[in-house]
């Protein structure tokens, strides 16, 4: 499959999603990180998903006092083997060099692993029935999911900062919530585009 996968800009016709079916549900880890801006600045918070015995499990690694991010992002990868599949929403351009280029950073080794990004899917499939392509904007369209009191994504940076600076865990509790949201419906999401697309 890694090499379907690797080669799919070589075949017009084809689509990765197609191969989903053929690894163990187990093996994809939908993820998603939380960080202080878009760039070269530390990753705060990392969430990952899994399925096993068709429940989801969420995972959530959080810097506590803005000095833990090299224990995060090893926690993280403790999750993950050669027979890893991330699930990510905006990954391929964010979420995996992001996390790369601070694993070098502190000179942990992360290895590359396949990764559905599913906003790739989304613009391919639903865009023309979509307002935008944002997640929420997608869980309600097409999961039937609406969030209530959830944060901006550009507000997260100035919460967590607030509550390092005060020790005030108020402003953290909406940010996990946050993330915690993102990555359970990125295993719903996953599983309908899999059924549009081979049903």
């Amino acid at each position: 499959m890694y090499t379907y996968l690797k080669n799919y800009g070589k075949f017009k016709d084809s689509n990765p999603m197609m191969c989903a079916g053929y690894t163990d549900i187990e093996n994809y880890k939908f993820m998603d990180i939380e960080t202080l801006g878009l760039s070269n600045v530390p990753i705060i918070l990392i969430g990952i998903a899994s399925i096993k015995n068709n429940k989801i499990t969420v995972k959530q690694y959080l810097q506590r006092d803005g000095l833990e991010e090299a224990a995060i992002i090893d926690a993280y990868l403790s999750n993950l083997d050669d027979d890893s599949i991330h699930v990510s929403y905006n990954g391929n351009s964010f979420d995996i060099p992001y996390i790369k280029n601070r694993a070098d950073y502190f000179g942990i080794n992360y290895n590359k692993h396949i990764n559905y990004d599913l906003l790739y899917y989304t613009r391919k499939m639903y865009k023309n029935k979509l307002e935008n392509c944002k997640l929420p904007t997608v869980e309600s369209y097409i999961c039937g999911f609406e969030r209530f009191n959830d944060v901006p994504g550009q507000y997260i940076p100035s919460y967590y900062e607030d509550y390092v600076s005060r020790k005030n865990i108020g402003p953290l509790v909406p940010i996990v919530r946050h993330n915690r949201l993102d990555v359970k419906s990125l295993a719903d999401f996953f599983l309908r585009i899999y059924n549009d697309v081979n049903f």
